[in-house]
């Protein structure tokens, strides 16, 4: 969901920014709405998948137009009402998480998105919701003098080869003496979520809020409903999950680069068997997978996940993205069973 062109990670943030000028003719050749039709959504994704951002995956873009939280401001040619810039952002509870701040490249340079940009933080009741984007490290310094100064927490990514993971994780599980009842594999059994119980998918729901201190049952549902997610949970002896994650193609199509997120579990070992059953499945139906992983400052994917990394798969950490906020952003969320974040702007978890 939106976390885009301001996007929580990425890498092509600068190629996206507009003049800080605006042309004397903007207003002959633009207008401004604050609502999209649907071939207007429809030339957003595609400017999405365009920029081929590491940290997209296709629930993000699936979802983004059906959320009763999303909102967004564009910029139309008056000439035959084509989409030239768009900002979009998702509020929910006391945060307005602004994904998507994209500018066709032709129109670049014109002040036209800067003038998008504006309008959007108009409609944004700032007195109640925090202001919140993610962006590279090379702009973030840009991005502080706009209208979000205050600094949060970095991520950092990894982008594997799904048979090297499955090695490493493998390897780590059968170290650690970890295996599975029924096959005798590495890793504890896990459960497909569309194969839960309802009881059991209420679970789920817990747990996700036992971890995120938000309800995001809502967004939840959607998300899980959607053929490209892939997800699993793992259970104690009376069915309650005790641990989730998920794994999603990315936005474009043929690229096989899967975003694998979010794991929320109670230690390295219920989150290792999660990681290793969803990578084994997106392998083994497209062995050129390669798997993106993103980890936030001081959670337990940095500080266990990014050892298992460097010493069972071989990778080290890119700094990947910070968070800027318009004020300090208090977290919620328990960073200590959060291996890797959901970062999905349709509902914020850290």
């Amino acid at each position: 969901m939106p976390i885009g062109a301001m996007r929580r990670s990425d890498e092509s943030e600068s190629s996206n920014s507009d003049s800080e000028g605006m042309t004397p003719d903007i207003s002959d050749e633009y207008e401004i709405h604050s609502s999209a039709t649907d071939e207007q959504w429809g030339d957003l994704i595609g400017m999405i998948a365009n920029e081929e951002w590491k940290s997209s995956d296709a629930s993000t873009t699936l979802l983004l137009q059906h959320l009763p939280s999303t909102r967004i401001v564009i910029a139309v040619r008056k000439s035959d009402d084509s989409l030239v810039s768009a900002v979009a952002w998702n509020e929910v509870d006391n945060v307005a998480m602004i994904g998507f701040y994209l500018t066709k490249e032709k129109e670049r340079g014109k002040g036209i998105g800067r003038a998008v940009w504006h309008q959007a933080l108009e409609c944004i009741d700032r007195e109640k919701r925090i202001i919140v984007v993610r962006t590279g490290p090379d702009m973030a310094a840009k991005y502080q003098k706009w209208d979000v100064p205050v600094m949060g927490k970095k991520m950092h990514r990894f982008v594997v080869r799904a048979e090297l993971l499955i090695d490493g994780f493998t390897r780590l599980l059968e170290k650690n003496g970890i295996r599975n009842d029924k096959n005798n594999n590495a890793g504890m059994e896990t459960k497909c979520v569309n194969q839960l119980t309802i009881p059991e998918f209420d679970s789920l729901l817990d747990y996700d809020q036992k971890v995120t201190s938000k309800d995001r049952s809502d967004f939840l549902d959607s998300f899980f409903s959607l053929d490209c997610v892939c997800a699993c949970v793992t259970q104690n002896e009376d069915d309650d999950v005790n641990g989730f994650g998920a794994i999603v193609p990315s936005v474009k199509e043929g690229s096989h680069r899967y975003r694998l997120a979010p794991i929320y579990a109670p230690d390295l070992n219920i989150a290792t068997s999660i990681a290793l059953s969803l990578v084994k499945r997106v392998h083994k139906r497209d062995p050129k997978a390669e798997i993106y992983i993103q980890t936030v400052e001081g959670s337990a994917g940095s500080m266990q996940l990014h050892k298992v990394l460097k010493e069972y798969v071989g990778v080290d950490p890119v700094e990947d993205c910070v968070t800027l906020t318009s004020r300090k952003l208090p977290i919620t969320t328990r960073l200590h069973m959060c291996y890797i974040p959901h970062n999905n702007g349709g509902h914020f978890d850290v």
